[in-house]
């Protein structure tokens, strides 16, 4: 059973509220609560493109920094919301373009939530991730959705397969981690030893 049962009234009526009790984002945040939160355990995370936000909440138990970056304006407001719910000190969020904010902080974090939006980054910005963003961290998690009809590069990165040669090529480590979600694949990339 996943711990979402034991938090707080005030999280799970703003998660329900952002979600609009949609089943299978509730499965989501579960999955990832479960079994890709720990993996992130005392490391310096940017979540690239948070939304509202909330997979902050599960990250902010165990990481030892949370750095949200969402550019659209109206989930930018949201995480304020949601920043009510966090430990004061362990966290920020930051409004603007994430490949960006991650081009001009390497160095500052050592691991990446992409959420489903890789398949959002037109080709410079994939270039940017795979030469500069990717080399400076050494786990991240890769959340996507299949057959996703707004794609803006040519990697086809709705394909597990495509965004697991992304990170191969970039000297990681892919695994997948189940996920009862229709729509969505997980992947779990890890830098391979030295």
């Amino acid at each position: 059973m996943s711990s979402l049962e034991n938090w707080s009234t005030l999280q799970k009526q703003w998660i329900g509220k952002v979600y609009q009790k949609k089943s299978k984002e509730w499965r989501r945040l579960a999955h990832f609560e479960e079994r890709i939160a720990p993996f992130f355990s005392c490391r310096r995370v940017v979540d690239v493109g948070c939304n509202a936000g909330l997979m902050a909440l599960p990250l902010c138990k165990c990481v030892s920094h949370y750095t949200g970056v969402e550019m659209d304006d109206v989930y930018y407001a949201q995480t304020a919301e949601t920043a009510k719910m966090l430990f004061p000190g362990r966290f920020d969020f930051v409004h603007g373009d994430a490949v960006k904010y991650l081009t001009t902080h390497v160095g500052d974090y050592d691991a990446l939530l992409l959420s489903c939006i890789l398949y959002h980054l037109p080709d410079l910005d994939l270039e940017l991730m795979a030469t500069v963003v990717l080399p400076s961290v050494d786990f991240a998690v890769v959340y996507g959705r299949y057959h996703r009809p707004t794609i803006k590069n040519t990697y086809a990165l709705e394909k597990p397969e495509n965004n697991r040669k992304l990170f191969e090529s970039c000297g990681f480590e892919v695994r997948n981690s189940s996920i009862e979600h229709p729509d969505l694949f997980c992947l779990i990339c890890e830098r391979k030893p030295k």
